[in-house]
């Protein structure tokens, strides 16, 4: 279950940045999205792949308490390439930060999903010209229903 939320998460934000452009090692490129982490074979080469998004499937929480709940928490971890004299790249980061901000809260299904929750964070540690932020989304679906509920 949580896997195909990963996969619907991918091609949601796939769709999503189609069309969009940003600076990369090779002048613009278009964003790519993996899931959990990176290709084994571009950590290999120099870091041309820029810029990505991966969406990492970080917890989750399973109330039966609470309707029988399930909370499944992701982390996109968003990296941009601006190799600029300026070291503005942060920008990059942000307009793709407030791209899925706008993406996912004005559509918050996925599938079975429903997204409860969206924060973000911009890293300010210098790793130009590389620069990173993240989104953390968490997901409500319906738990695992209860086989024999002695209690109800």
């Amino acid at each position: 279950m949580m896997y195909e939320l990963q996969s619907a998460v991918v091609e949601k934000l796939k769709v999503l940045f189609a069309e969009k452009i940003y600076k990369s090692k090779k002048g613009e490129a278009k964003l790519q999205v993996f899931k959990q982490t990176l290709p084994e074979n571009l950590y290999e080469s120099d870091p041309e792949y820029c810029p990505y998004i991966i969406v990492k499937l970080m917890d989750g929480t399973d109330n039966l308490d609470s309707d029988q709940e399930s909370i499944t928490g992701l982390t996109f971890m968003i990296c941009t390439y601006d190799a600029e004299f300026d070291n503005q790249g942060t920008q990059d980061v942000l307009n793709i930060i407030n791209d899925v901000r706008l993406g996912f809260l004005s559509n918050p299904y996925c599938g079975k999903f429903r997204m409860t929750n969206l924060s973000w964070l911009l890293d300010e540690t210098e790793y130009a010209p590389y620069y990173l932020g993240w989104v953390d989304v968490d997901w409500k679906s319906q738990g695992i229903r209860l086989e024999n509920d002695e209690f109800s």
